[in-house]
């Protein structure tokens, strides 16, 4: 089964995959977004593709509140200056959890 998102206009929507009404587990919609960040198809991603990946993909507010920085440093621990597929698959599943715990003990917001 395939499937694919867009928005208006035919812009990318892969930050609104990460809504909890979507169909594909979390691992596998964060792999869809590091392809979209990845522009270049190089593997790994830099700080300024996450920083465009923010202003043009349209992020959930919680992500929208954490952070390009917050963000980039629970990414980029080591502060290596790339990230590879696997750590950002693995990193923003376990943060998109995260946030939506943090989101919900908020009410919401």
């Amino acid at each position: 089964m395939t499937s694919s998102v867009s928005g208006p206009a035919g812009l990318s929507s892969a930050w609104a995959m990460t809504g909890a009404s979507a169909p594909m587990p979390p691992a596998k919609r964060m792999s869809d977004l590091f392809g979209k960040i990845d522009s270049q198809n190089s593997g790994s991603i830099t700080r300024p593709q996450l920083q465009t990946a923010f202003q043009t993909l349209s992020p959930p507010v919680n992500f929208k509140a954490y952070g390009v920085d917050k963000t980039w440093s629970a990414l980029d621990p080591n502060q290596s200056g790339s990230v590879s597929k696997d750590a950002f698959v693995s990193t923003m599943t376990s943060l998109m959890t995260s946030l939506r715990g943090y989101a919900a003990s908020q009410g919401g917001k």
